[in-house]
């Protein structure tokens, strides 16, 4: 429980460090990949192109995945292994954010 517990406050602090600079690159104009999933400050790219971050309406690590769903549809823009993504928490962090500033 301990070790749990050190792993998820590291995770946090990586992404408080990460996070300024990871923004800033969105903000201009930069994509960023986390592993088969790549976002910018338009959207999320998914199998069939962009989706526009106003159409997203959840990012979240959910029963060892990475669900991106999209308002309206069933399937989800990515359904992706959390242990093939890296900085997963980075990359929950930066959809929230452009969720809300979409």
């Amino acid at each position: 429980m301990r070790y749990a517990r050190l792993g998820l406050r590291a995770d946090e602090r990586i992404t408080r460090i990460l996070l300024p600079a990871a923004l800033a690159a969105l903000r201009r104009g930069e994509s960023l990949t986390f592993g088969k999933i790549t976002i910018s400050a338009a959207g999320v790219q998914g199998k069939k192109g962009l989706v526009p971050w106003s159409e997203i309406t959840t990012a979240e690590a959910r029963d060892g995945n990475v669900v991106i769903n999209r308002a309206g549809k069933f399937w989800a823009v990515h359904n992706r292994p959390v242990n093939a993504i890296s900085n997963v928490s980075l990359l929950l962090a930066l959809a929230d954010i452009c969720r809300r500033d979409a």
